[in-house]
C-alpha cells in the first residue's frame, strides 16, 4: 500500500512509503517515468540509508505488518 509520496524534507528528494498490511514479506519493484541519480533506503526521519541498485527497477521487500521509506534524488540531467 502506498502510504506517502512527497518532497523530502531537505528538499533534494521524493520520499516513497509503502505498508504491508499482510502476515507475509511482499517483494515488488519500484520504477520512475522520471530520471533518478539515485535511490536509497530511508527511515520516517528521513535520514539516508543504503543505496539500492537498478536492474530495470529498484527490487523491494516490505516485513509483514511493515513499513519501508524510500528516497530517491531526481536526475537534473535532460
Amino acid at each position: 500500500v502506498l502510504s506517502a509520496l512527497k518532497p523530502s524534507e531537505d528538499e533534494k528528494g521524493i520520499i516513497i512509503r509503502v505498508y504491508n498490511p499482510m502476515r507475509e514479506t511482499i517483494s515488488g519493484k519500484v520504477a520512475f517515468l522520471f530520471r533518478v541519480s539515485k535511490v536509497m533506503r530511508s527511515n520516517l526521519r528521513e535520514e539516508d540509508g543504503p543505496e539500492l541498485s537498478s536492474k530495470g527497477g529498484y527490487d523491494i521487500s516490505v516485513p509483514p505488518k511493515g513499513v519501508l521509506t524510500l528516497k530517491a534524488l531526481v536526475s537534473s540531467a535532460a
